[in-house]
This record gives C-alpha cells, sequence and structure tokens, in this order.
C-alpha cells in the first residue's frame, strides 16, 4: 500500500514489494536493534543476522526521490519484522556467542508479546531529519493498525529519548508505566523503559503542532 504524505516529495510504502527491496534498503532495515549491538555486534553483522528471515509485511518504509529515507516496524498476530533462528545466531557467532545472543535476543523481545498490536521501532536517515518523515511513518502505521482492525497502539522508549517520546505524543500516545531495567541495563543506553500507549478510537490522525521529525 502506497501513499502520498504532505511532507514534500515523500512517499509511504507497507509492505514494499519485491521490485523496491534494493540493497540500500535491505542495509538500512537490517541493522535494526541497535540498542543490543553490545551482543549482536555492529550494523554490518547486524544485517547479516537480521537479513535472514526479515518479514517485509511488517515495515512501512518512506521514499524520496527514489530513495529510502526512514523506515518504521510493527509486530501484531504474533509476528514482527525480524525472525532469525538460532541457527542464524550460531552461524554469525559462532556456538557459544551464538546461543548468548539468541538468548538475550529474545528475551529482550517478551515484553512485545503481551501487545496485540506493537510498534517495534521507528528510524530516518540523519540527513533527513527534522523534516517530519518521523511523525508521517509513526501515522502510516497507525492507520495501518486501523485498517487492520486494531483499536489500540502499544510501544516502549527510553525516558532520555527526549525527542522521541514527544514525536510519539503528538502522534497521541500517553505514557502508562516504567519499568527498571536490572542488570542488562548496563550494556544500553538507559536504566529503565516507558511504556506508551494510543488509543486510536481517541484521536484524529491530526498533528498537534507544527514540530518536525
Amino acid at each position: 500500500m502506497d501513499s502520498d504524505d504532505g511532507v514534500q516529495g515523500l512517499r509511504i510504502c507497507v509492505h514494499p514489494p519485491i521490485s523496491e527491496r534494493s540493497p540500500d534498503l535491505l542495509q538500512l532495515v537490517a541493522s535494526g536493534r541497535g540498542a543490543l549491538d553490545f551482543i549482536l555486534g555492529d550494523a554490518e553483522r547486524r544485517v547479516r543476522l537480521l537479513a535472514h528471515g526479515l518479514d517485509w509485511s511488517r515495515i512501512v518504509v518512506a521514499w524520496r526521490s527514489g530513495k529510502p529515507v526512514g523506515y518504521a516496524q510493527m509486530r501484531f498476530a504474533k509476528r514482527g519484522p525480524y525472525q532469525p533462528g538460532w541457527r542464524d545466531f550460531i552461524r554469525e557467532y559462532g556456538w557459544l556467542h551464538g546461543l548468548c545472543a539468541w538468548l538475550v535476543f529474545h528475551v529482550a523481545e517478551l515484553w512485545n508479546w503481551r501487545c496485540p498490536f506493537y510498534f517495534y521501532g521507528l528510524k530516518v536517515s540523519l540527513e533527513e531529519r527534522k523534516q517530519g518523515i518521523g511523525e508521517a511513518l509513526v501515522r502510516a502505521v497507525m492507520g495501518h493498525a486501523r485498517s487492520c482492525g486494531y483499536d489500540r497502539i502499544e510501544l516502549d522508549v527510553g525516558p532520555n529519548f527526549v525527542i522521541a517520546k514527544r514525536l510519539y505524543e503528538r502522534c497521541g500516545f500517553t505514557e502508562v508505566g516504567r519499568a527498571q531495567l536490572l542488570g542488562i541495563a548496563r550494556f544500553l543506553p538507559f536504566r529503565e523503559l516507558s511504556f506508551m500507549r494510543c488509543d486510536l478510537q481517541e484521536t484524529n490522525g491530526h498533528p498537534k503542532d507544527s514540530d518536525k521529525t
């Protein structure tokens, strides 16, 4: 599903077709889960790992001038964007590191499973930020959730990610709780998570102000 967004020259695509899954797009999308780089490694290693079993039906892409400039990801119907198996971890890291990485990866995914529709992640190319692309992607995911019959979206974000929280708040998300990260926290850029929720029946799909992300 394609749509033209109000941001100049921007095209939003839900579930990009095979013909548009270029190496640049694969590199952008499969380099995700940077918060777990302490166990998954740098972007190059994450691309090799996460490209296996990538579920494009859980990915929304923003294009400008034929170039992918950002993406958002979602988990619903018990499937998320990344589907690496334990063999993929062992192939990339070896037996010991691979099994540890597989375990940490899936432990980090556990809290996502409680949400019927979970906003999994968002990334905009550095040179394209503060132009409204992030907000356009969030609202595209919200529209997709509505079209699939969901009435609520949930996400989590580190409380120190102030810009990200403001973006989600503009789109109608509110904080509903926090959780402390214990032993794993020393490897991450934050010590706790904020849980946020958007009730789609209460949002009108319009920005709350003119700020851009």
